[in-house]
């Protein structure tokens, strides 16, 4: 019994996570500005003011997410700090993250929770 609820609430929690990875995917944003590598957008995912970066040079358009409180409130967070305690995967020390990898991260959690 008390298995069966552990994993119903993981579930939920990854789950709802896992929407707001979804939302990052299809943001789109105005462009601010760019230089030889970077264009940079600004955006409103969930209530939340994000900044994202795509690489000029790369044809995938792959959005690369400025790690903020922002961020982490969209992810359901508290903040910057509790995600990092929480998703300590991520390289935090790079400044940003894509949507993909924040579902990777997600997922990594869960496992070791399992």
């Amino acid at each position: 019994m008390y298995r069966d609820s552990w994993q119903d609430c993981l579930q939920e929690w990854i789950g709802s996570r896992e929407y707001a990875v979804e939302l990052l995917r299809k943001a789109k944003g105005w462009e601010q500005c760019n230089d030889e590598t970077f264009t940079y957008y600004a955006c409103v995912v969930g209530n939340q003011r994000l900044m994202y970066r795509r690489n000029t040079m790369r044809t995938d358009g792959r959005k690369m997410f400025r790690l903020s409180d922002g961020l982490a409130r969209l992810m359901m967070f508290d903040d910057l700090e509790s995600m990092k305690h929480t998703l300590s995967s991520i390289q935090y020390w790079r400044g940003w993250v894509s949507a993909e990898r924040l579902n990777q991260a997600l997922e990594r959690y869960v496992e070791r929770m399992e």
